[in-house]
Parts: structure tokens; sequence; C-alpha cells
């Protein structure tokens, strides 16, 4: 990414959610999270039918289904406040970001506004 988006100040550790599932006796990691648009700066999950898809982030910690289950539920239970403070401390951040993925994919951002 670009240094004027890498520059914005964030916090450096986030959490990333993907799919597993069970294929032929094995689990199978399922990332979807980069579309083909992106190809040119991110490499892109491909699946074939057998094997892990390449993660979007590196796994630090991995949690079970069931501290995720809790996770998601204490955040239900605080309505929201762990992500809005997240919003306030990385707002900004996320949206540099993101108006820089769209404009790799060739998507007017006055269009989507």
């Amino acid at each position: 990414m670009p240094d004027s988006v890498k520059n914005i100040i964030h916090d450096k550790d986030c959490t990333h959610t993907w799919i597993e599932i069970y294929l032929n006796n094995k689990w199978i990691k399922l990332d979807p999270s980069w579309d083909n648009k992106l190809e040119s700066i991110l490499p892109i999950a491909q699946f074939d039918g057998e094997n892990d898809t390449i993660l979007a982030v590196k796994i630090e910690e991995y949690f079970s289904p069931e501290k995720s289950k809790e996770i998601v539920i204490n955040q239900k239970k605080e309505g929201s406040k762990e992500i809005r403070e997240d919003l306030e401390r990385n707002g900004k951040f996320y949206k540099a970001l993101n108006e820089y993925l769209k404009k790799v994919r060739g998507i007017n951002i006055l269009d989507k506004q």
C-alpha cells in the first residue's frame, strides 16, 4: 500500500475471519478476502477444491470455534462498543485503505457515495 495510507496512525494488530469447510475428511481454510481486481497488488486466493487457500493475514493466534463465538457474543453484549472504539482509533486508516483499494479496482469513488 502507498506510504500515504501506511503512514496513517493505526493499530498494527487486527482480527481476521475466514471459513473452514470439512471436505474429504479434513478441514480446509477458505479466505475470499481479496477479489481478482486486486491481483496486481495482492495475492489472490485460488481454491483448487482440495487444499487451503492462502489467508489474507498471517496467523499469530488461532481461536477455537468456541472462543470465536464467545468474542462475537461479548461484542454484541457491549453494543458494539469495541467496534466503535476501533473505528475511533483506526477509522481514518480504514477509509484511506478502502479508497486506495477502490482506485486499484478501477472504481470511481464518487460513483459509490
